[in-house]
């Protein structure tokens, strides 16, 4: 009786050990394979655009990965129990979407590599200490569209245009130095004037419409707002001046064109450095990275009504119109 039940506990153990080794594989595996924090607000459209983009190309990449997407915007009241979440996975590193989503990111996880995704102007919003986004664990994707890009673009949608307004924030004395200098490789002069109040804008936009040949702007929150938004647009199209605006938004508002940034394209891009940073490359020592693909978006009924004729193959390359 007692060697009966002795050979039925070496019988147990014996399948136990078998069950053990048949399923280590699978559990070495689970902890070789990286997990991928997604902090964005899921809410925000092309947040999630760019998400989808960053799962595919990790897929297309055959990226083995655990990919946990969180929403701070359900968390706004509760931050704290966000970070706890994420710490408990242990990430090997964190995709932010967006300005709130990496500065987030950036204060509660400082030692876990983050690549920022989806932020315009990196510098100004606090997301990166210098243009070149080296030295720190983030790395970022940015929304900027590189200046050359845009005034190439503008030369091919206005070519008759010479001298071009810009509204720009007066603290950014160092940047508009540099539009002045980029434009005039595209034959173009910047008339430029200083903002140092949201109130100076009507003043000093009805100033520059009687100087220039079209006004093109770049994204600030002083300048462009909801208060003085439609009264720049209706200025300019009751004075017959193109809008080069920033975004499909002001497109449809009544601005002639604008180029924007393929957003799925963008999720892409930070999938390729994640890939980089999960196979060992020292994000520090990695730069930040600027949009490879944007798209035209033209107002056609903005062009009859202030008399400009966009060149047709111009219009075939636009990836909207609106009428």
């Amino acid at each position: 009786m007692l060697k009966k039940l002795f050979m039925k506990k070496i019988l147990s153990f014996f399948i136990l050990g078998v069950t053990f080794f048949i399923f280590l594989p699978n559990v070495a595996s689970y902890a070789l394979e990286p997990v991928i924090a997604v902090v964005s607000i899921k809410s925000v459209n092309p947040y999630n655009q760019a998400f989808s983009g960053f799962e595919q190309e990790l897929k297309d990449s055959g990226v083995k990965k655990f990919l946990y997407q969180f929403d701070l915007g359900s968390f706004e009241d509760n931050q704290g129990e966000l970070v706890n979440k994420i710490n408990i996975l242990k990430p090997n590193l964190i995709f932010a979407i967006g300005t709130k989503a990496t500065l987030f990111a950036q204060e509660n996880f400082k030692e876990v590599p983050i690549i920022s995704s989806m932020v315009l102007s990196p510098v100004k919003s606090g997301v990166s200490g210098n243009p070149e986004g080296l030295g720190d664990s983030t790395v970022e994707v940015s929304l900027d569209i590189p200046l050359e890009v845009q005034f190439k673009k503008l030369k091919e949608v206005l070519p008759s245009v010479k001298r071009v307004g810009v509204l720009y924030n007066a603290k950014d004395y160092e940047w508009i130095k540099r539009v002045a200098m980029v434009g005039r490789k595209y034959g173009l002069a910047i008339v430029a004037k200083p903002v140092n109040a949201g109130t100076d804008v009507p003043r000093l936009l009805d100033e520059i419409v009687k100087e220039v040949d079209c006004l093109w702007a770049q994204a600030d929150n002083l300048i462009y707002n909801v208060q003085s938004s439609e009264y720049i647009i209706l200025t300019l199209i009751r004075n017959k001046l193109p809008f080069m605006a920033f975004s499909s938004s002001y497109v449809k508002a009544g601005a002639l064109f604008a180029l924007e940034c393929d957003y799925v394209n963008i999720g892409r891009q930070s999938a390729i450095l994640a890939i980089r940073i999960l196979k060992g490359a020292d994000p520090k020592l990695i730069a930040s990275v600027e949009p490879k693909k944007v798209m035209l978006v033209v107002n056609q009924r903005i062009a009859q009504l202030i008399g400009i004729n966009i060149p047709l193959e111009i219009m075939n390359q636009a990836k909207e119109v609106y009428q």
